[in-house]
């Protein structure tokens, strides 16, 4: 029995060939530790399993998908920003097996459906039997790619926690294949629809690849209408059964944090690596094939395949113009030339010369293959899904953890990020500190969320001896701990986990930190003011700023203020309202008063009780009047009862001026959600009305009667004038894209700075300086700006400039105090004074370098210079004193010169000055003195520099006090010794002129 036309597999053949793809691909993924029932760990992996748990134990039973989650980011409203889908399944498992286990078991979901995901599109494509089944084998190439582990859709990528991106990758690909078989029919609209939809539930990257990919058979004027159409009603549907999600994340972006750059790939065998050289080798000569000899009807299943890899590498080109990471569409662009490659293969075989077992030895070739490149995949499985409790530094933290139990009342924790942590299963494994002691902590897996992550990160290089520095358009501290003792009251921190060695003596010599307990690696310290609290009064009346970019502002006046009076952030305000607050500063003024807020002071704060909840805040004993601090993230969703409203205020929280003693602030469903709900359920109405439609018989025909291939009846002319519509149509999107592809070029401030510093290695220091500055406007806000302005400035010290390079240096002082780079501004500042001849001021510089940073490296350079400063002193003093001598001044000379042999730091100079200090009492005929002083020289310095010079007048000395026998024994050894020198011939010399003593 064959499959697929005229050679295909048997059934057998099939069967061998799946089991062979599942059983190597499975080896891999060690299903023996994946029904283990403990938690994952690895990457984002162990981050994303509290999620699994609130969603099943607290959302769902609230009759919610998404809520307030207080655990990370001062709070953020969970699954609003991230991909439900997976979460959902995993709940549902949960019913029949543990929640551990059901997690492990989605989180490779999408990598067991890739390869029949990839087989069913290429079969819903067209192609005959044995291409679907090698596509699915092909897949194997792109899954157990190891060149990356943080793009998507790959074994370590998913293995890193984007298990997301993985089914929605393999959703989309059975989704684009229903689709080109449905377009030119108008049939499964529901299906499709309901699968759009389940991709963006997955995750929002491949739900642009499906919706900007369908553009594809809106290029030909066959049935255009038609296809639009039935394009139309698809996505208006998923649309709708995605608006109980989709609504709100999209209007309540504003409280969200952008999380776009500009991935620096370095070499194009990152995109292409070995593993899949030889897929894309048959993918590059089918499509030459198909090129060459093309016809529309057969080759276009080809270049809907490659129109859907150029979709996606546009995307990645104007990524971070639209706001997305640019490296999640390359995915796309390896998979689908993967295909491309198996595509051609299947042809081959699928002619009636070929052997029938020839796939299999292609498909088992394959597997060999992708075996002989895989390095470390296994390994980092098995670390995994053994879970937490095998790794090595799980009893540490284990106890850490049990030591900082509470509750959501608790005040948070703040850890630092240290790549050792790794050994507990995860560097980020603190993160689910609201999982294992119910204590809130401030990193958390969904950096976009929440509107804190910039102050979080902001506060995370604070106290963390390495940062991560996640975001792109933000700035970032040295440690300094005493610093964020202010940002620890800020966000109501009260404990403070260390990791290293250097953040924990750091915090041992820092007043407000008290050791609780140490479990090595980790120390935890108590914060001596006990956070603060969740809600407090505030020491002075608020500060009201009218401004269009809140985010901004509230980072700015995290980053330049002491934190003390809060700024409430809004972009508008009644007459009223105005006078709850100590001052406003509008639009554009901010910048020049940040520094110096208005501080009317408030009264003590009185003693009141704050009830923390999930999605809740009450607040007991407040003063009607008197404005209160709510540090926890700013949400339209939060409402309040007992004040009229709540404001946003820096960096990122609530502030609420109370009518009566008792407040509730409290967390529920807003307009949009409520908008989206309606959205959702009208998708549901229509689906069914599209189904009942369908079972009576309706609904097969389109509007135009295109449906089944026919096309419409239009004369040649109104053909002629569509194509022209459409050719003027596709070049205007063709120029847009090019236009957004020119525009972003170098817009992310990583990819500015790295061209700069290109350009300033080859020596074009006026062009880099070009670059800098440009990068510096753009980005006043960015992990490189330090780094930026730092090269800024050697531009200048390269050209000479000292002024300029040091005037550039010292605006660290005021625009960037925080910065790392801040010895290293300061050690080159001491440089320009230096090369300027400014010794005095260069000594400071260098002092206050030392001072600051004393175990900086830069330090240890300064140190140096300070003692080449020192010699350099002595040596001027030195060159003054040879001079008084040369002049005849020997008194004053021997008086400098004593000194500096006493004092001097350097032997050498204190030698050369001891001898000099002996030939002005040479010169002044003080003999007996100069022998003594001679001798002592000597015996202090008997190889010295100047021993000969020494030993030839210390001679003398004696000849001068009529000791000629010492006199004559010295000369003859130094002309014996050191016959050759100066000082050997004028020694012989002497011996030739002395008088020898008469008997």
């Amino acid at each position: 029995m064959t499959l697929g036309g005229r050679i295909g597999f048997s059934t057998l053949g099939r069967a061998a060939l799946w089991l062979l793809l599942y059983a190597f691909l499975l080896s891999y993924l060690h299903p023996e530790l994946i029904v283990l029932d403990r938690p994952a760990t690895g990457g984002d992996m162990a981050s994303h399993y509290p999620s699994a748990v609130y969603l099943r134990d607290y959302l769902l039973p609230q009759g919610k998908i998404v809520g307030w989650q207080p655990g990370n980011y001062a709070g953020f409203p969970q699954f609003q920003l991230y991909f439900p889908l997976p979460f959902l399944i995993m709940a549902a498992l949960s019913l029949v097996m543990p929640l551990a286990v059901a997690f492990k078991i989605v989180s490779v979901a999408g990598l067991l459906l890739l390869p029949p995901a990839a087989g069913r599109l290429v079969k819903h494509l067209g192609f005959k039997e044995p291409a679907p089944d090698l596509a699915a084998v092909f897949s194997l190439c792109f899954l157990f790619l190891e060149s990356n582990s943080a793009w998507g859709g790959n074994i370590p990528s998913t293995l890193a926690g984007e298990f997301t991106y993985s089914l929605g990758l393999s959703l989309s690909l059975i989704y684009l294949g229903r689709l080109y078989r449905d377009i030119d029919t108008g049939r499964r609209v529901t299906g499709n629809a309901l699968l759009l939809a389940l991709v963006g539930l997955s995750h929002g990257y491949n739900l642009l690849v499906c919706v900007l990919g369908a553009s594809f058979f809106l290029l030909t004027t066959r049935n255009w209408t038609a296809r639009f159409i039935h394009l139309l009603k698809v996505n208006l549907l998923a649309f709708c059964l995605l608006g109980f999600w989709l609504t709100p994340l999209l209007i309540f972006l504003p409280y969200t944090t952008p999380f776009n750059f500009v991935w620096v790939i370095n070499d194009w065998r990152e995109v292409f690596p070995v593993i899949l050289w030889p897929a894309l080798i048959l993918a590059a000569v089918g499509l030459g094939f198909s090129l060459i000899y093309r016809t529309v009807h057969d080759e276009r299943p080809i270049f809907y395949l490659l129109y859907l890899a150029l979709v996606s590498a546009v995307f990645y080109l104007i990524a971070f113009k639209i706001g997305v990471v640019d490296v999640r569409f390359l995915p796309y662009v390896q998979l689908l030339l993967v295909l491309m490659g198996a595509v051609s293969a299947g042809r081959v075989l699928s002619r009636p010369r070929a052997r029938r077992l020839a796939a299999l030895a292609l498909a088992l070739a394959v597997v060999l293959w992708t075996a002989q490149q895989e390095s470390y995949i296994s390994r980092w499985a098995a670390w995994n899904f053994s879970g937490w409790p095998d790794k090595p530094l799980w009893p540490a933290y284990e106890k850490v953890v049990g030591h900082l139990k509470g509750d959501w009342s608790s005040p948070r924790v703040a850890c630092e990020h240290a790549a050792l942590t790794a050994g507990t299963g995860t560097v980020r494994a603190f993160e689910s500190l609201p999982f294992f002691a119910r204590r809130a902590t401030l990193e958390g897996a969904y950096i976009q969320a929440s509107p804190s992550s910039p102050a979080v990160f902001y506060l995370q290089s604070e106290i963390s001896a390495e940062t991560s520095a996640p975001l792109s358009q933000y700035n970032y501290s040295r440690l300094d701990l005493d610093r964020a003792r202010r940002h620890f009251r800020l966000f109501n921190v009260g404990h403070y986990v260390s990791a290293s060695q250097e953040t924990m003596r750091a915090a041992l010599n820092t007043p407000g930190y008290v050791l609780e307990k140490r479990y090595p690696p980790y120390a935890i310290f108590r914060l001596e003011d006990g956070g603060g609290g969740y809600a407090v009064q505030p020491a002075f009346r608020p500060v009201l700023a009218l401004t269009i970019d809140p985010r901004r502002d509230g980072f700015t006046w995290l980053r330049q203020t002491d934190a003390e009076v809060p700024l409430v952030l809004a972009s508008q305000v009644n007459p009223e309202e105005e006078q709850l607050f100590a001052g406003i500063i509008r639009s554009g003024e901010l910048p020049g008063q940040i520094r110096n807020l208005p501080r009317q002071p408030l009264p003590a704060q009185g003693r009141f009780e704050v009830l923390m909840r999930e999605e809740e805040i009450i607040i007991d004993g407040a003063r009607p009047g008197v404005p209160l601090w709510i540090k926890v993230s700013s949400h339209p969703n939060w409402k309040v009862e007992g004040a009229p409203k709540v404001w946003r205020t820096a960096p990122s929280f609530l502030l609420v001026f109370p009518t009566e003693r008792r407040v509730r602030l409290y967390y529920e469903r807003g307009w949009p959600d409520l908008l989206g709900l309606a959205l959702t359920w009208g998708g549901i109405l229509w689906a069914v009305g599209l189904l009942v439609a369908q079972v009576l018989g309706r609904g097969s025909k389109d509007l135009t009667g295109a449906w089944n291939g026919r096309e419409p009846m239009t004369s040649g002319g109104t053909r002629r004038r569509g194509r022209g519509l459409l050719l003027l149509a596709s070049a205007a999107a063709a120029g847009t894209v090019l236009y957004l592809i020119l525009a972003v070029d170098f817009q992310d401030p990583t990819v500015y700075f790295n061209r700069g510093i290109k350009i300033f290695r080859a020596g074009d220091y006026a062009r880099a300086r070009l670059v800098f500055q440009a990068a510096l406007d753009k980005f006043p806000l960015s992990p490189v700006v330090d780094q930026t302005f730092h090269y800024l400035a050697l531009t200048y010290f390269k050209q000479g400039d000292l002024e300029k390079a040091r005037g550039t240096w010292k605006r660290f002082e005021s625009e960037y105090p925080e910065t790392r780079l801040w010895p290293e501004a300061q050690y080159h500042i001491g440089l320009t004074f230096l090369d300027q001849e400014r010794y005095e001021e260069a000594a400071l510089a260098f002092t206050v370098l030392t001072a600051r940073f004393p175990e900086s490296s830069w330090a240890d350079e300064a140190g140096r210079r300070l003692l080449e400063l020192d010699e350099l002193s002595w040596r001027r003093e030195y060159e003054q004193a040879v001079s008084l001598l040369g002049q005849g001044r020997t008194v004053e000379a021997r008086l400098l010169l004593t000194m500096l042999r006493d004092q001097a730091t350097r032997i050498s100079l204190a030698e050369r000055a001891g001898y000099q200090a002996a030939l002005c009492l040479v010169k002044e005929a003080r003999w007996s003195e100069a022998e003594t002083a001679l001798g002592d020289l000597l015996r202090e310095y008997p190889d010295g520099q100047v021993a000969l010079e020494v030993r030839f007048h210390l001679s003398l000395a004696r000849l001068k006090l009529g000791d000629h026998a010492g006199a004559r024994t010295g000369f003859q050894a130094l002309s014996e010794e050191f016959p050759e020198t100066v000082w050997g011939r004028e020694a012989r010399r002497m011996l030739l002129t002395e008088p020898r003593p008469s008997h």
